[in-house]
Order: C-alpha cells, then sequence, then structure tokens
C-alpha cells in the first residue's frame, strides 16, 4: 500500500517550524522506520508505506538550481503509448515548467497515479491525479500543513486535535458515495481527483485544473 505524510509551513514562522521540528522528530523515533524521501526548506515528504517500499519519489530540482518539490507515485509521459515507462527522472527544464506552470503542465503532458507537490516561488502547490488513485486528505496545525493518505498510520500526530463531524458521519450512513471534500473529522478535507491546492502566506486555496465535464465535452463522432 502506498502511503505518504507531508508537511509545508514557512521557516520565517517560528511556531510552524518548532511544529514542524517536533514532527520530524517524533516521525524519526517510530519503529515503523519511516522513510524522508523529499525535502527542502519549509517541505518534508515521507514515505508511510508499509510491506515493501516502492520508492516512487520523484524529486524535482529547477534549471536555477532551486528545489522544484517531488512527485509521490508513478508518472508517464503522454505519448508513450506503445511501451509506457515510469518517469525516473525530470531534467531541470522539465522541472521548471511544473513549476512555472503551477501543475497545469502535469495533467497535460503526464498520466499516473501520484499526488505532486510542487515548490513555485512563494506557492507550494499540491496535485491529486484526476482519478485520486492516491488519496490525499489535509488539515492545519499550529501553522503547519499536513497532508496524508492514511491517518490510521499517522501514529505521530496528536489525534485528539482532531474532532468529529457527526453530521457528515450521519450522511454517510444514508449514502456512502459523497464527494465533496468533507471528512468524518471537521479539522479534516479531502483533496479530490484533478484539484489543485496552493499554500502560501494567505492560506491555503484549491481549484481544479482537470474538469470531467471538459473531457465529456469532447465528443468523437462515429465516421458515417
Amino acid at each position: 500500500m502506498q502511503s505518504f505524510f507531508a508537511m509545508i509551513w514557512n521557516m520565517d514562522d517560528a511556531r510552524a517550524t518548532r511544529h514542524a521540528q517536533s514532527l520530524h522528530q517524533r516521525i524519526a523515533r517510530m519503529p515503523d522506520g519511516f522513510e524522508r524521501v523529499a525535502w527542502h526548506p519549509g517541505f518534508a515528504l515521507f514515505d508511510l508505506s508499509s510491506g515493501r517500499r516502492t520508492h516512487s519519489t520523484l524529486r524535482l530540482n529547477q534549471d536555477d538550481g532551486s528545489p522544484g518539490g517531488a512527485i509521490f507515485g508513478t508518472l508517464f509521459r503522454a505519448g508513450d503509448d506503445n511501451h509506457p515507462a515510469p518517469v525516473t527522472a525530470f531534467t531541470a527544464v522539465e522541472a521548471t515548467c511544473l513549476c512555472r506552470s503551477q501543475g497545469t503542465s502535469l495533467v497535460k503532458d503526464y498520466w499516473g497515479h501520484y499526488v505532486a507537490f510542487l515548490a513555485c516561488g512563494e506557492t507550494h502547490v499540491v496535485i491529486v491525479d484526476p482519478t485520486a488513485s492516491i488519496p490525499c486528505y489535509h488539515a492545519m496545525h499550529d501553522g503547519v500543513a499536513l497532508f496524508f493518505s492514511h491517518l490510521e498510520r499517522c501514529h505521530f500526530l496528536d489525534m485528539s486535535a482532531f474532532s468529529i463531524n457527526e453530521d457528515h458521519v450521519r450522511t454517510l450512513l444514508a449514502y456512502d458515495k459523497i464527494q465533496n471534500g468533507l471528512t468524518g473529522l471537521n479539522d479534516v478535507s479531502e483533496l479530490l481527483g484533478g484539484q489543485r491546492l496552493r499554500v502560501s502566506d494567505a492560506g491555503m486555496a484549491i481549484d481544479r485544473i482537470w474538469d470531467p465535464r471538459k473531457v465529456a465535452l469532447d465528443v468523437r463522432e462515429p465516421p458515417a
């Protein structure tokens, strides 16, 4: 099972930096041996996968030498239809293009199952692939934006900080196919397939860069 935990914070925020360091120390003490697979100032990504580790994390470095973030999962280049092979590395130019487009080129020029974390100047961007094959939940605590695929593997988090969303739980009892980003916890939301979340000093904002309604409009008429 592919599982991850990531955190993004402002290095100039002393409280957030202390909390991020505390979480890092807790993770390091976990008996599971969770591995930090990507990091740069204000960002850290850990592989929490159970069983054999896939090590399917692509680190990005832009052409000016600055970090571009990381992509957790498996990625393929669009157009490699005959013999698709997973992307194992990005050139600096490719990484720069991903970051400058704030991820829009990711859904245009690549496909696969992934959660992407891109460093785009003062803004970090998180993108879930259109199928949301790897779940991505997010929360904010002490100035640190937290992202994880499976909360049950995040024993290093203070679960008492989360409260039950009773209305959502009651609704799920009647219909369990709800996909609106809400979860059974008031403090945790889900990033849906094709959505992009921006993290900056102004807070967090979500938009959609892949919309199935636009895909459905592209109708191919059968030959006469």
